[in-house]
């Protein structure tokens, strides 16, 4: 019975040896321990799947050491930090979740070999790690830096992407450009990135096409002498993935209609584009996290963009003077109209800027879920106009500076160029902004008449009302 016995410990022995054998000799201290994931989501759906918890801490055991593939598909992850706990993990489904903007290979542990992101709203990746098979979202065809070249160097591994009808193909760099005039615009303007008919991300821009514009309109004017009649564009499907491009510096004027709708649905602006013009353009998803050196930015009629983040320019409203001249370089514009659900706008950190703190132009128009704008810190604006704007909380300059005629400096007859309509008039902040700089701060038409909005002559109004 004795021998019996030491046998039988000598085999558990062994077992457990064999279970621990694949961790590392810090990890066999874990062993039993119970561990915060820090991860509200992911604890959710690991009980749910019947793993051990203390709380909401998860307890190191052998059902965790043991498992290599993990099926988290639809669990609602926003993140996937803590996951690392599964030091033996090698496949994971993460499909269909609401993981974010960039994934962050390194989150994972070391050992994955498979995993699928299908499902999910991801439009970057970094920290790579080398994989037998990856499925990528729809979204992933959007990323124009880390993907294309992991594609390269993983050439054994197994790379899918969704499509929009949620079939699978294999990941290629080639993007399709449908409409043919605007296809015909990308040979001409950046032959160094097309194979044939198609868009090579992966390819380099050529010096000479670094800063080149992008210019669209539905007039037949052709500035650039290409002799394309661009205005016969239908379609913009494509032009994210120039404008995307890591190294386009150029600036973008694109006018659609109403009858030629467009949406993009990633559009990330990078560090040296100067001005971005879009009218009758979607844009749900507008990253300018690069966009160092914007100074222009101009959305009309765009129906899906909800923020606008302008933090990052280090441009913008910071020029001093150069912000505020209209001349042959222009001064900032800010321009906002008909964009039904924009909730938020962010300005860039103005404390370091050049003094005056100015702007040639701001223009807020039609923005009904727009919830406030901040313009306390300004000191200098040529041109203002707000209008339909019936939620927003709205803080005037409370220190002009000086004011301009045409954006230069006038001490004589310099004023602010101010186009309202009658609702924004009657607020109490509005009218005492105007009588604190009596004189200076004029009715003006702006651009009004093109959302079918009526100015409002404040001073007009009041000679009619002294004469009846």
């Amino acid at each position: 019975m004795k021998r019996y016995l030491h046998r039988v410990t000598i085999v558990l022995l062994v077992v457990i040896l064999m279970t621990l054998g694949a961790c590392k000799k810090d990890d066999i201290s874990l062993y039993g321990k119970a561990f915060p994931l820090d991860n509200p989501e992911l604890t959710t759906a690991l009980k749910a799947k019947g793993f051990s918890f203390e709380g909401n801490a998860i307890v190191i055991d052998d059902k965790l050491w043991n498992l290599t593939s993990l099926d988290l598909s639809g669990a609602g992850l926003k993140s996937v930090a803590g996951i690392t706990i599964f030091k033996n993990l090698q496949e994971v489904n993460l499909s269909n979740n609401a993981l974010g903007k960039v994934f962050d290979f390194s989150l994972l542990p070391e050992n994955i070999q498979q995993v699928d992101l299908s499902g999910n709203s991801i439009y970057e990746f970094k920290n790579f790690r080398p994989l037998r098979k990856l499925i990528l979202p729809v979204t992933a065809q959007y990323d124009m830096e880390s993907l294309p070249a992991y594609s390269k160097t993983a050439a054994k591994a197994d790379i899918q992407i969704a499509t929009k009808d949620g079939s699978l193909k294999k990941y290629t760099t080639l993007r399709e450009v449908p409409d043919p005039t605007l296809l015909e615009l990308f040979k001409r303007l950046f032959p160094s990135l097309m194979i044939g008919d198609k868009i090579d991300i992966s390819k380099p821009l050529h010096t000479a096409e670094l800063s080149t514009p992008i210019v669209i309109e539905q007039s037949h004017h052709d500035p650039t002498g290409l002799e394309i009649d661009k205005s016969k564009i239908m379609k913009l499907d494509g032009l994210e993935y120039i404008i995307n491009h890591p190294h386009y510096a150029g600036n973008v004027q694109i006018e659609m209609s109403k009858e030629k709708e467009a949406t993009l649905p990633y559009l990330k602006i990078r560090q040296y584009t100067e001005g971005v013009s879009l009218k009758w353009v979607n844009t749900p998803a507008l990253d300018l996290s690069q966009a160092e050196n914007l100074k222009i930015l101009m959305l009309s009629h765009n129906k899906a963009i909800k923020q606008i983040d302008l933090s990052h320019s280090k441009v913008f409203l910071q020029r001093g003077e150069k912000s505020i001249f209209s001349g042959l370089f222009g001064g900032d514009i800010l321009h906002l109209g008909d964009c039904p659900a924009l909730e938020k706008v962010t300005l860039p950190e103005l404390s370091k800027g050049k003094k005056p703190i100015g702007v040639y132009a701001i223009s807020l128009i039609a923005l009904p879920k727009l919830q406030d704008f901040d313009m306390s810190k300004l000191q200098v604006i040529n041109t203002l106009t707000l209008s339909a704007l019936p939620i927003a909380k709205i803080t005037y300059p409370t220190q002009i500076a000086y004011f301009t005629n045409n954006g230069e400096r006038d001490d004589e007859n310099g004023e602010l160029n101010f186009a309202i309509t009658q609702e924004i008039y009657e607020r109490a902040e509005t009218k005492a902004f105007i009588q604190k700089y009596n004189g200076k701060i004029t009715p003006d038409r702006g651009e009004l008449n093109e959302y079918d909005l009526e100015n409002y002559d404040w001073v007009r109004a009041q000679e009619n009302q002294d004469e009846n």
